[in-house]
């Protein structure tokens, strides 16, 4: 009987030379199809879109020395609203704005293949599979937002990298625990301090992912005194970087901002309202963002279960057309808005935070494979949201995505919670990156690419559970 092609590029399992050379396929393999999709993209990159302004604004700024500002041209009143990290990364890829902005393309898609190669290897030790590494490594890297938003001139192509990295980084610190536990506490959980801070800086949520992270060293270290440590460690490190900034808004603003103030510019009472009720991604636009930064108001774009009652849609409606053509920032209408979440979360409690959240979760996952500023190369001519409307075994393409995207959240999730068990200790930090953001998705709008970050840590839980699962239909022994 011929061998199997696992057993066969495992048989040297002992080489430790040759598992490396193996996993170093798959960063040779993003770069390259990052280059391609580089010269296959409809439009130039990286591709300016939605936020990348202000951040070219805010970099811009920083080079000129005119302060940390979203004005161009004096005076130069200084912001909280955007986090410093991506303006900083931008100034260091392009030495200062003396390089071409595609130096950041370059950048990111190198760290892209980084991060790849990390879960290539992470995969390959938990499963002690080389082509299971290899595979997982490839799909990381090369699932299509990732490459996507890569190419782009925003934060979640560097942000799903940052975080990965750190939760590869961790990983490694517990399992170098577990093969020497004589050693004493590792400053390497510095390094993942500095790399949750940073990535903090980058997107203002991944704060709160910082604070989580506490956790893993706490519950993945069997040693009490090296648990004190790490906690510590991986505290100073994060404080290291956040401290600088949030001193620096309460002596510009006032008020204690640890990351960013988006009181500045979004509509917070209007926003509670809409996560009431909203559980499709293709709302998101017309109705949260055109609204909110714009003031664009369509009533006809407000589907039925916006509403709890007529007298709740003409209050709304009455409101918004109040505020046409102005944003709702600081308004009187925000305030209201506010009180109309209140009251539905007081009448609808189910819905509002059990059936709205897991619509909003599944769809947005669900859209995950097609989220991006530009349209995928495999539908040249049609835009983004057409693709997603017409999600049919015509659109083979879509429902493939649709079908790997629901799965990796699936076993995932599955591979998340057995990770809770003793034998998944080490895998914590997967665990807390992947149900982080579902958390996340639990409590905001269903933007499909506010999952991004957690797509490497998928493909790792997914991984482990499947040959978990498969290990135990096989006998006790051949568990990883």
């Amino acid at each position: 009987m011929s061998e199997p092609g696992s057993a066969r590029w495992d048989r040297d399992v002992g080489s430790h030379r040759a598992r490396w050379v193996r996993t170093a396929i798959v960063p040779l393999v993003v770069v390259a199809v990052g280059g391609a999709a580089w010269a296959l993209a409809p439009v130039p990159v990286p591709v300016l879109a939605g936020d990348a302004p202000e951040y070219l604004q805010l970099t811009r700024n920083l080079a000129a020395l005119n302060g940390y500002s979203l004005a161009d041209a004096p005076p130069f009143e200084p912001t909280a609203f955007r986090g410093p990290g991506y303006p900083l990364f931008l100034l260091a890829a392009t030495l200062g704005l003396h390089l071409p902005l595609a130096a950041v393309a370059v950048a990111q898609i190198l760290l892209q293949a980084a991060m790849a190669w990390a879960v290539a290897c992470a995969v390959r030790s938990t499963t002690a599979s080389a082509l299971w590494g290899v595979g997982a490594g490839l799909l990381a890297g090369l699932y299509p937002t990732v490459v996507r938003y890569n190419l782009i001139l925003l934060t979640e192509g560097l942000a799903t990298s940052l975080v990965t990295l750190a939760g590869v980084m961790s990983w490694r610190l517990l399992v170098a625990e577990d093969r020497s536990p004589a050693r004493e506490g590792s400053t390497g959980w510095l390094g993942v301090g500095l790399l949750l801070g940073f990535s903090s800086l980058v997107r203002s949520e991944m704060v709160a992912f910082a604070a989580a992270f506490l956790l893993v060293p706490w519950f993945g270290s069997r040693r009490s005194r090296s648990r004190w440590g790490a906690v510590l460690l991986l505290g100073l490190g994060t404080a290291a970087l956040v401290g600088p900034w949030a001193t620096r808004n309460y002596m510009v603003t006032g008020r204690l901002t640890l990351t960013t103030d988006l009181s500045e510019q979004v509509p917070v009472g209007y926003m509670h309202w809409l996560i009431t009720w909203m559980d499709h991604p293709r709302y998101v636009q017309a109705i949260a963002w055109d609204v909110a930064s714009f003031g664009r108001y369509d009533p006809s774009a407000f589907p039925p279960n916006a509403f709890v009652s007529e007298a709740e849609r003409d209050r709304v409606h009455g409101l918004l057309s109040s505020t046409r053509g102005s944003a709702l920032v600081g308004s009187p209408a925000d305030s209201a808005f506010e009180e109309l979440a209140r009251e539905r979360r007081r009448h609808k409690p189910l819905q509002v935070f059990l059936t709205t959240p897991l619509l909003r979760v599944v769809r947005s996952w669900a859209y995950l494979p097609t989220a991006g500023v530009y349209r995928p190369w495999y539908a040249k001519g049609r835009p983004p949201a057409d693709i997603i409307e017409a999600a049919s075994p015509r659109h083979w393409p879509q429902v493939l995505l649709i079908l790997l995207s629901l799965a990796l959240l699936g076993l995932g999730t599955l591979g998340a919670l057995l990770s809770l068990g003793p034998s998944g200790r080490v895998l914590l930090p997967f665990t807390v990156l992947l149900l982080g953001r579902i958390a996340l998705l639990w409590v905001a709008h269903p933007e499909p690419r506010y999952s991004l970050e957690a797509i490497p840590s998928a493909v790792v839980l997914a991984c482990w559970c499947v040959c978990l699962l498969f290990a135990r239909v096989r006998g006790p022994s051949a568990i990883p």
